[in-house]
């Protein structure tokens, strides 16, 4: 069963009929990707990131193109992913309430894919397959019903609330903020539903078990800091770990996004999970 999953989260982009595509067409809204300047979607500070005398001004432009290019890289691939995750919470459902509403999050998911799609008809995707994305697929294949429940609906649906917010409300181009104002609105349906429809207490123990064990690995992935932002910095200047670090409010932003992720578990009552992972809640920068 794995393996089938595995294989719908790993399909490519052929076309499909011209009857098909046409569907699709009209029941999708896409963005024209020659519109859009990458550059001027959030400007230095949007990111995070101080002024500094160390980046030139055409540098910056550069480094503000390519983190608004992996921004929808890292969407296009979760979005991608949340299709099948509706699927088969959909076929896992333990009622028909239940299935009705992961078959809605389905069709909301494909909406948000073909938005992003429709913005990188002309970016390389392959450099977005980065390991948060090869470990949000393994969760999605591997996972049970009510481990996905936390995993994807409480905790990463949760943490995209916070990350699309940040990309939402800082955003300059007016059709991009719009479409970004209703991803966050689902994003915030998707993440309710799922604090309501999970019990700690209902988790057997090898459920227990592989909960704490993915969510181990995903706050260790967080824990170590904006590592793929450090990979753009070095790319293009010269400019040193420590200086980032500063730039960047590496530290700070780190903790910041530690004492989230501890809060979604802790309002979800995922007590258990919390007290057994209170040690990962401390950055441990790679920079």
């Amino acid at each position: 069963m794995k393996e089938f999953f595995l294989k719908s989260l790993s399909k490519s982009q052929n076309s499909s009929t011209k009857e098909v595509n046409a569907i699709l067409k009209q029941k999708n809204k896409i963005i024209a990707s020659d519109d859009i300047d990458f550059g001027q979607l959030w400007e230095w500070g949007d990111y995070g990131l101080k002024e500094t005398s160390r980046v030139e001004t055409n540098t910056k432009k550069v480094i503000q193109t390519e983190l608004a290019k992996k921004r929808f890289l890292e969407a296009y691939y979760i979005e991608k992913a949340g299709m099948t995750f509706a699927a088969k919470m959909s076929l896992l459902s333990e009622s028909i309430e239940e299935q009705k509403l992961f078959s809605h999050f389905a069709a909301e998911e494909a909406a948000h894919f073909s938005l992003i799609e429709s913005l990188l008809t002309k970016v390389d995707k392959r450099e977005g397959q980065d390991l948060f994305i090869k470990f949000l697929n393994e969760v999605i294949a591997s996972g049970e019903r009510r481990p996905l429940i936390f995993i994807i609906q409480v905790v990463l649906e949760g943490w995209g609330i916070d990350h699309y917010g940040i990309m939402e409300r800082t955003c300059k181009e007016a059709e991009v903020k719009q479409h970004l104002k209703l991803i966050l609105k689902d994003e915030a349906s998707h993440h309710g539903s799922g604090v309501s429809l999970f019990k700690e207490s209902d988790l057997s123990e090898s459920e227990l078990n592989y909960t704490m064990e993915m969510m181990g690995e995903f706050i260790k992935m967080a824990r170590v800091g904006p590592v793929n932002l450090f990979e753009t910095f070095k790319k293009h200047t010269k400019i040193s770990a420590s200086e980032f670090c500063e730039v960047s409010n590496a530290q700070q932003e780190t903790q910041r996004k530690l004492n989230y992720l501890k809060n979604l578990m802790q309002k979800a009552g995922a007590k258990k999970m919390t007290q057994g992972l209170e040690p990962l809640f401390k950055p441990d920068l790679v920079i």
